[in-house]
Parts: structure tokens; C-alpha cells; sequence
């Protein structure tokens, strides 16, 4: 064999070494990107740590008269049922229906402030929970007696409440629903005058 020919052979050699470890690179790569791939398929979700104020949630609103008795009945449920530890007391709830509720109904929620707000309100601040109602929402039946001033409302939606720590809440989640009986202002807003059921 001459030299022109062995060197040749040497280059063909070269390239079938070169070709090999690319094939086998590019495998390596394939099967490393599998197996990434399944990790972060099957890692566990690792949530966020709560922040030090309790769990990141809409901070409770006041109610809302509305002009639509639908809206001041789902704004009655919003306030009636959304507690937060950061609220002065158990009872916090009365200050936030007081826009949406008529004056009679208003002195009714009064005398129930002076209650006690028991072990479970001492629980519910320290571990910093907050319950809100999702997905609110009313009706009102075809068959409810209706006139221009006075409507029945039927309102439902879901209570939920979720703490600091992480743990299961003190109180169950719950669907909840009531019908309300409404009253038109004379400024044209509908407010909660008594709940029926």
C-alpha cells in the first residue's frame, strides 16, 4: 500500500470514528432530554410559603346597593359570609352588609354582634385564615310574588376557606343558599330586608 492510498485509508478510518461519536452524542442528548423531560413530569409541585400576613387572597369588601336586586343579593352574600383574620372581630361581617341591608334588618344584625365569637374565632385568627364565597351568583323564580317595590331573590354560591399554615381549615367548604326578600329605596336601590330561608 502506498502512502497516498494509507493515508486515504486513515481518513475513511477518521470518519467512521468521527461519525460514530456523533451518532452516540446525539443519542446521549435525546435520551438526556427524556429523562429531563419525565422529571418535571413527576417532580412534585412545591406550592409558595405563605406570607407572613396569612394566605394571598381579595382582602373583604363592603357591600353594594344596586339598582339591580340580582347584584345588591349576591353583594349581600359576598359580605355576609367573607370573614378574614385580620378583621376586628367575629362580627365584622355586620359592618360589611350594612349598605346592602334595609334599616329594620340592620338593627336585627345589631343585637346579634354582641354575641360570642367562641374558640373557633381564636383558631381562625391565629392560624390566618380568610373564607370567601365563589362563584355567587342569584335568581329571581318565575313563581315569586313580585312587585315594583318588594322582590324575592334567590342566591347560592360556594364557601371556602383556606389558612396561613397550609392545613385543613377549621370550617368545611360549603354551598350555601338563601332567599332574600328585597325592598326598592326611594333611591332606586334594592336592599336586603329579611332573609326567608
Amino acid at each position: 500500500m502506498n502512502y497516498s492510498e494509507n493515508y486515504r485509508e486513515r481518513a475513511r478510518g477518521r470518519r467512521w470514528v468521527g461519525g460514530i461519536a456523533a451518532v452516540a452524542i446525539g443519542a446521549a442528548v435525546v435520551v438526556g432530554a427524556y429523562f429531563i423531560g419525565q422529571e418535571s413530569r413527576t417532580a412534585p409541585v412545591v406550592e409558595p410559603a405563605a406570607s407572613p400576613g396569612g394566605p394571598q387572597v381579595a382582602v373583604a369588601w363592603p357591600a353594594v346597593a344596586s339598582p339591580d336586586p340580582i347584584l345588591s343579593a349576591t353583594s349581600w352574600l359576598h359580605a355576609y359570609r367573607t370573614v378574614t383574620a385580620q378583621d376586628a372581630a367575629a362580627s365584622a361581617w355586620i359592618d360589611r352588609v350594612m349598605p346592602v341591608v334595609t334599616g329594620q334588618l340592620a338593627d336585627s344584625y345589631e343585637q346579634a354582634r354582641e354575641g360570642s365569637s367562641g374558640a373557633r374565632w381564636t383558631e381562625f385568627q391565629e392560624r390566618g385564615c380568610v373564607t370567601t364565597v365563589e362563584d355567587a351568583g342569584g335568581v329571581i323564580p318565575d313563581e315569586a310574588p313580585r312587585t315594583e317595590t318588594v322582590v324575592n331573590v334567590q342566591v347560592s354560591g360556594r364557601v371556602t376557606t383556606i389558612c396561613a399554615d397550609r392545613q385543613a381549615p377549621p370550617t368545611p367548604d360549603e354551598t350555601l343558599g338563601a332567599t332574600l326578600s328585597l325592598e326598592r329605596g326611594d333611591d332606586g336601590l334594592w336592599r336586603v330586608s329579611k332573609r326567608l330561608y
